[in-house]
């Protein structure tokens, strides 16, 4: 054992060999520093200022506190009225969690964006390697994952990215154990798509979990299908299996209590020409507020994979997997095209989720493109690199905002490019020898052809010749992150104790509220209860068509009404200002706005939780004994007939108590809670219920049993897979 020992550290201290190993290493390394080198040499936090700052940050915050209390996080009173922790945008498990329990928030979210950034790059290159690519053709395959669009885009936007890191890596440990048929890479596999399916949302895992099932169908065997079969759906579905601790009641919610199928129209409504001005020159066509984040390199991406496919044989591992993978964009535009005609069932798809699976199938592709241009002669390469040349600066020059010159006009850039597809055809009918060529010429065409379209359509403010559309990620400066000084003034008191206050935001939605520790009315969440909805709808303080699946916009500010659900704040952001005949019951409270806010108070507040009387009368606080996530306790001194209302979120897992006795808890609004009492002085307390989350826990752990009696009996009979792999 020891020379064996010695004999692995002598191969790895080889200088060749270290050299290889490190290099990817500090490649990478080098690669985060240059894109977030505001973080490392700069005062900023890599916290995207609306979505990390109110989904990711808060979220991770308020588990990681969960759990040092011995607790585990299931509901979570900070966001509106309440609601479950799952909200399909959070997994509370995930890897990222323990920087949480070290660091404070905004550091902690920082070194998982750094350390996500590096292991997705990494990632993606010891798969490639592992493909059998050598070194340029994995570095311009590894940039083309990494920053071709959905990937990075994710690293922006704080969401699903360690889900996203897990994809080359989950590939990777698959091909390991097809190559040395050793079972601790099919252990590492099966551990890799338990951490993918606990550490996102439910929608983008599946994408994910779809990708994996491509490569595994890419990937089968000539003999022993059957056992192989069996082998990987056992990991994928108990896998899966295991987040029914929390996907079990996350579904319970949105049957019960979820607007899930509000429709996307005016949100996320690309269409098809959105979707390939996007891919083809960087762009939208109308307004997307991801507009530039989504497929950085455009036609150069494309351009690359039709070069990778020059040469192709039956068994390419590489061809198959992008073939199979194009069902990804196809089901995007069809998603697009069903919501367009209205059918209630494709309203609430995030098919855009599906595209990290389709760059990772470009990547390899990608390399097989720059193999190729690197095996032929001088000419090709000269005209690959001419080609690049033209497209890249095409797509940029005619996308710029204030462009002019000769083809300033939209009638001649549209001729222009008819012009050249028409003259790629005729290259096209040479031969197939001419395909690298005629594939230059082709996305040269379609980029000038659809930067003419997106002149013809809509001009919008675009990035000039010289600043290209790939940017560094959006960061908030950490003295802004770290003192929040308007929102410090309406905060609630430290810790789980004292009266929450409550901001509603009129007509505009201000995320980092939620950071503060502010409830809001209403504010940006995944899916708002439906009850509650209806609640706002029906006392006139929100538009029907103000509802959007993401957020709702407040109309109307009636304090009455708005005290009811506890709002004790108002806050209107500039230049917008509060109508005078919206102002009744609002004192202005300057000393808690800012520049770019003014806040303003609710005299008619009266705590979050109050007696409501048959005469209409709303009497004054009570006193709250215990207020945690999980039990709200409050004592009382009330008249026969009296409500006790507490303005949070009713829900059929909350169970009232009245001096220890269960009670019937009402629906007060439409939304909140209430509870009828008699005369006298009470204990009235709400507990969480777990018994669904107890179900859910039990079938987790059956899918954990399942998944490791499915591993455990994998048999070592040799499997031929034939693939060819680079």
């Amino acid at each position: 054992m020891k020379d064996r020992a010695f004999e692995v550290t002598g191969s790895i201290l080889k200088s060749e060999d270290l050299l290889k190993r490190a290099i990817p290493v500090l490649l990478w390394l080098l690669i985060v520093v240059v894109i977030y080198h505001p973080v490392i040499f700069e005062s900023f936090w890599a916290a995207l200022v609306s979505d990390a700052v109110h989904l990711s940050i808060p979220n991770n915050y308020f588990a990681a506190q969960e759990l040092k209390e011995a607790g585990f996080p299931l509901w979570n009173p900070y966001i509106n009225l309440g609601q479950i922790v799952f909200d399909g945008n959070f997994m509370p498990l995930h890897p990222g969690l323990i920087l949480y329990l070290l660091f404070n928030p905004w550091l902690a979210n920082t070194l998982m964006v750094l350390t996500g950034l590096f292991l997705t790059g990494l990632g993606a290159w010891k798969f490639l390697e592992n493909l059998g690519f050598g070194f340029w053709e994995i570095f311009v395959g590894t940039l083309v994952y990494v920053f071709s669009g959905p990937v990075f885009f994710q690293h922006i936007y704080h969401y699903g990215l360690l889900s996203l890191l897990i994809l080359p890596w989950g590939l990777l440990a698959f091909h390991k154990y097809d190559d040395t048929r050793n079972k601790r890479h099919l252990w590492v596999a099966a551990l890799l798509c338990v951490i993918a399916a606990n550490s996102s949302d439910l929608d983008l895992t599946v994408y994910l979990y779809a990708g994996f099932a491509i490569d595994r169908i890419v990937c089968l065997p000539e003999k022993g299908r059957a056992g192989y079969a069996l082998t990987w759906s056992g990991i994928f579905v108990f896998s899966l299996f295991t987040t029914l601790l929390w996907s079990y009641p996350w579904y319970l919610w949105m049957r019960e209590s979820s607007r899930v199928y509000r429709n996307y129209e005016g949100i996320i409504t690309p269409g098809f020409f959105n979707f390939f001005s996007a891919a083809l020159f960087h762009r939208w066509l109308s307004f997307f507020p991801y507009d530039n984040t989504y497929f950085y390199f455009g036609p150069a991406v494309f351009w690359l994979g039709a070069a990778g496919m020059l040469k192709f044989k039956k068994n390419d591992y590489t061809f198959r997997f992008f073939l199979l993978a194009l069902l990804f964009p196809v089901f995007y535009l069809i998603s697009r095209v069903f919501l367009h005609m209205g059918m209630r069932y494709f309203t609430a798809v995030d098919a855009w989720k599906s595209m990290p699976v389709f760059c990772i199938a470009l990547a390899p592709l990608a390399a097989k493109g720059v193999r190729n241009i690197m095996a032929g002669g001088r000419k090709q390469k000269y005209l690959a690199l001419l080609a690049a040349a033209v497209f890249l600066f095409a797509g940029l020059q005619f996308s710029r905002h204030n462009y002019s010159g000769p083809f300033s006009e939209e009638s001649v850039l549209f001729f222009a490019g008819v012009f050249f597809i028409l003259v790629s055809g005729a290259i096209l009918s040479a031969g197939r020898k001419k395909l690298l060529i005629c594939s230059i010429i082709l996305s040269a065409s379609v980029t000038l052809l659809g930067n003419a379209i997106l002149r013809a359509r809509r001009d919008i403010k675009t990035p000039s010749i010289f600043q290209p559309p790939i940017q560094c990620p959006i960061m908030v400066p950490r003295e802004t992150a770290e003192d929040l000084t308007v929102y410090r003034g309406i905060a609630r008191q430290p810790g789980y104790g004292g009266i929450r206050s409550r901001a509603a935001l009129l007509n505009v939605t201000d995320n980092r509220i939620v950071m503060a520790g502010v409830p809001t009315v209403p504010t940006y969440t995944t899916f708002y209860n439906l009850n509650f909805e209806q609640s706002m709808i029906r006392e006139g303080l929100i538009d029907e068509e103000a509802v959007l699946p993401y957020w709702m916009k407040l109309r109307y500010p009636d304090s009455v009404t708005l005290a009811e659900f506890g709002v004790r704040f108002l806050i209107v952001l500039r230049p917008h200002s509060i109508p005078e005949n919206y102002k009744s019951g609002w004192v202005s409270r300057p000393e808690l706005g800012s520049d770019d806010m003014e806040v303003w108070e609710n005299i008619h507040y009266r705590g979050r939780a109050y007696i409501k009387r048959d005469s209409g009368y709303i009497a004054g606080r009570v006193e709250f004994r215990k207020d945690t996530p999980e039990l709200v306790s409050l004592s009382v001194d009330a008249r026969e007939g009296d409500k006790i209302v507490l303005a949070d979120l009713y829900y059929p897992g909350w169970q009232g108590f009245v001096n220890s006795e269960p009670a019937e808890t009402e629906k007060y609004r439409g939304s909140l809670r209430a509870i009828t009492l008699t005369e006298g002085k009470h204990t009235v307390s709400w507990r969480y219920n777990r018994s669904r989350e107890r179900l859910g826990a039990f079938l987790s752990v059956l899918s954990l049993a399942g998944l490791v009696l499915t591993v455990n009996r994998e048999n070592r009979r040799k499997r031929t897979c034939r693939m060819i792999r680079g």
